[in-house]
């Protein structure tokens, strides 16, 4: 509530001198602690109550600045500055992470990626190399491979695979069984 203050003061003489000050109530500052988040699991939110304050309540008992979610849930802080007292509440939630559920290289220097859960649709890699919408990967020399697997929301996972083609075998991409001898 704005007000106003009256001082009087009557000196020995009997002198009476009087002044006013209008005092005006200043308004809660405008506090957001975070917008709701949203991550992949497994990765760690940090929520940070802002620099402008020097005391701080969080809903899982820190009194820190920050802290580090990995949990989903509605995080609260009560923060103050010597003056004001604020208070926020954030949602955070994680989305699924993509799995790998099985690698198959039944077919000779072939690898192909079987993936589920996450959200569709998945993106493929091996190794360093680029994201493809295609889970087969062809041609491939033996030896030990990465295989990621990216999900509609950016989320990633990565298995492990030997591969041992022990045939080399030429498949021809046609065959004309007419008797001659060739591609029978």
């Amino acid at each position: 509530v704005d007000t106003v203050n009256l001082v009087s003061v009557i000196d020995t003489s009997g002198c009476e001198v009087w002044d006013s000050k209008l005092v005006f109530k200043m308004g809660d500052p405008e506090y957001i602690l975070s917008s709701d988040t949203v991550v992949c699991a497994e990765e760690t939110v940090v929520l940070d109550a802002g620099i402008e304050y020097t005391e701080f309540l969080w809903s899982n008992g820190e009194t820190t600045q920050t802290i580090d979610v990995t949990t989903p849930g509605d995080y609260w802080v009560r923060a103050s500055d010597g003056c004001f007292v604020v208070r926020d509440t954030a949602n955070v939630s994680f989305w699924e992470l993509p799995v790998v559920s099985q690698m198959d290289t039944t077919i000779y220097a072939q690898i192909v990626v079987l993936a589920q859960g996450g959200l569709r649709p998945y993106s493929y890699a091996l190794n360093e190399g680029s994201f493809q919408s295609d889970s087969i990967f062809r041609k491939l020399q033996n030896g030990i491979y990465i295989a990621y697997v990216q999900d509609a929301n950016g989320c990633a996972t990565s298995d492990t695979i030997d591969l041992k083609s022990i045939y080399d075998i030429d498949i021809p991409k046609f065959f004309t069984p007419n008797g001659d001898g060739v591609n029978e």
